[in-house]
């Protein structure tokens, strides 16, 4: 139960999560104090809130993306299993070639 918990986690997911709300809580916290040049961007709360909404939106993007990239390597995994299995049936390439 807990190495389920640990690996859910520490997955990409977990970890783009975690990531986001670290940033967060920094933007918010911090957002103030940060200034480029005389320009202070996320002084203001509907500064702030562009800003997390920019973060939140690039941290759904990169878990939209783990997930697309984990659906094709599970199609990729089923269809080598289902030509696994029709080799070792009569009719298969597999058993033909080897001549049974």
């Amino acid at each position: 139960m807990m190495r389920k918990a640990l690996s859910a986690i520490f997955s990409g997911i977990g970890i783009t999560v975690m990531v986001a709300v670290a940033l967060s809580f920094l933007l918010w916290f911090l957002g103030a104090f940060l200034a480029f040049g005389a320009a202070r961007p996320f002084d203001t709360l509907f500064g702030r809130l562009i800003g997390l909404a920019v973060l939140w939106i690039v941290a759904l993007l990169v878990v939209l993306l783990l997930l697309l990239r984990a659906g094709k390597r599970d199609r990729a995994m089923a269809d080598e299993i289902v030509v696994t299995a029709d080799a070792g049936q009569p009719g298969g390439a597999a058993y033909e070639a080897v001549g049974a």
